[in-house]
């Protein structure tokens, strides 16, 4: 008993760390990550003047309006290949004065190039130190040094500048043609070091004629700078981002962890009791007593938890609560989903066991018509049945009513059903029901072409705990519990449950009096 006990611990543990591993390895660094389909407009403003010849003064100054858009139009695993195109226009002309298009190959989770270790993106969790950059924005390979820690907005921001660097940029004037031009830039970031967004940008450049490699005469002068729209939305989704890595992070882990222990602490609870009962160490009331208040205690301390897990996936999965999902995202919340309902049932067996161990346990019959039951119990199973391809007949012709509790035979088809999708061949995998009405009693027949099971194993598989396969390696999950509920309900109601297999067919067999 108590190796069983341990068993069921180990199975809880197993399912806690690899749930938390697969999150922390997995989903966190995901959302460090450029999604998939990354994009992103940058509008900026800013004046700039140009001399009108060489040696010339500087002609009127002009307002410009500078944007930038970037966006994914490729994925091959993690690498994206993002086209970018910047156009710059004089506000009151129109005129186009700047364009340039590029395009980069992008690893999206450590957002470096792939031809080179510059980064496209900063990093998430960004330190106070130089990154070598390779923007379409800033044009050139530059190295951003940080400067300071600033606040915009209540937000905390590094603020990094370029390094001083001089180019050639006599390929922009070709109305200069012949003349060699240098360009000095000069930009300024400020960046949310957590997540490594962009908040706030200025640029400047400051071109000039070089004659005999010395600056002679200037050329064009300029600065640019974020729109405060572009910085207000920047600010309000990074603290939006920050608010939703503060769930993946600490709430969600804590909330598994949390239902773990109460799950190793109740598994415990139960293993003591069975003890003190074997034992006859308390009598038959207080025995009652404690069951009642360990049902309680299940109840309150370890499903309400489950609550908010399932409310934390919901709210993952609706794209127009928190955005939308990548697919490796979908994925894991599907499997905390499902794994959070394993845990769930595996309570309410626990919970019924115990019931029917101490005779607490009591049936609500109902009359209902039998083709009816039957097939709005399959119904609920369709899903997982279609998904594996299994082909399913059902043969249940009677019209008649029983009196059952519906709620009850419900988990035993369910449980009997579940244990055959698990168990027959992943290709022409077969499942077939049946119902028979005699003038007494119903026998039903739930069978599948999983295989054989052994003559001397078949009362052994309604036991507590028991399974065929008892190693760590077995391919098919269970807690050994799913049977022993459903003989105990089929017992609750009078009838009788046994198994019949060869090496075509394994029939699960229950007859219940018509009448309760």
């Amino acid at each position: 008993m108590i190796q069983n006990y341990g068993k069921i611990i180990a199975i809880i543990l197993v399912i806690s760390a690899g749930v938390n591993l697969y999150w922390f390895s997995v989903i966190i660094p995901e959302q460090f990550s450029l999604p998939t389909n990354y994009s992103r407009s940058t509008e900026f403003f800013g004046k700039d003047k140009i001399v009108g010849e060489f040696g010339g003064s500087f002609n009127e100054e002009t307002k410009h309006q500078r944007n930038s858009l970037e966006r994914v139009v490729k994925l091959d695993g993690d690498i994206l290949k993002i086209e970018a195109e910047i156009v710059s226009k004089h506000v009151i002309s129109d005129k186009v004065v700047f364009n340039a298009f590029d395009s980069y190959d992008v690893d999206r989770i450590t957002k470096k190039h792939v031809d080179s270790d510059l980064y496209y993106a900063f990093p998430s969790n960004v330190e106070k130190t130089s990154y070598d950059f390779l923007h379409p924005v800033i044009h050139r390979p530059t190295t951003m040094q940080y400067v300071s820690t600033q606040i915009i907005d209540d937000l905390e921001v590094y603020f990094f500048q370029c390094a001083p660097s001089i180019n050639d940029n006599s390929a922009a004037f070709p109305q200069f043609e012949g003349k060699t031009i240098k360009v000095e830039y000069s930009c300024n970031l400020w960046i949310e070091p957590i997540t490594g967004k962009l908040i706030k940008m200025e640029i400047g450049w400051d071109n000039y004629f070089v004659e005999d490699g010395k600056k002679v005469h200037p050329t064009q002068i300029g600065e640019s700078g974020a729109s405060d729209l572009f910085v207000f939305d920047a600010v309000k989704l990074a603290k939006y981002q920050l608010e939703i890595l503060n769930i993946y992070e600490r709430i969600l882990p804590m909330v598994f962890w949390i239902i773990t222990g109460l799950m190793i602490l109740i598994v415990i609870f139960t293993q003591r009791l069975n003890v003190a009962t074997s034992k006859g160490i308390q009598s038959q009331l207080e025995i009652q007593k404690q069951t009642n208040e360990f049902t309680n205690m299940i109840s309150h301390e370890l499903k309400t938890p489950l609550t908010p897990i399932r409310g934390y996936c919901e709210m993952l999965r609706d794209p127009k609560l928190l955005g939308p999902l990548s697919e490796k995202q979908d994925k894991a919340v599907q499997n905390i989903e499902k794994e959070s309902s394993n845990l769930l049932s595996l309570i309410e067996k626990i919970l019924l066991v115990r019931k029917m161990e101490n005779e607490l346990f009591e049936i609500i019959p109902s009359e209902i018509y039998l083709d009816d039951m039957v097939t709005e119990f399959i119904q609920k199973l369709s899903k997982e049945i279609s998904d594996k391809g299994i082909e399913l007949k059902i043969d249940v012709k009677d019209h008649e009513k029983i009196t059952v509790d519906s709620r009850l035979m419900s988990q035993v088809f369910s449980n009997i059903i579940l244990n055959a999708i698990d168990f027959v061949p992943k290709k022409n995998g077969k499942i077939q029901v049946s119902a028979k009405l005699d003038a007494d009693n119903v026998t039903f027949r739930i069978s599948n072409n999983g295989p054989a099971i052994p003559q001397n194993e078949s009362d052994n598989l309604f036991k507590k705990f028991y399974q065929l396969d008892t190693s760590l390696t077995r391919p098919h999950e269970g807690s050994g519990l799913g049977l022993a509920v459903c003989k105990g309900i089929i017992e609750s109601h009078g009838g009788k449950i046994w198994i019949e297999s060869n090496s075509e067919m394994t029939s699960f067999i229950f007859r219940i009096p018509r009448r309760k």
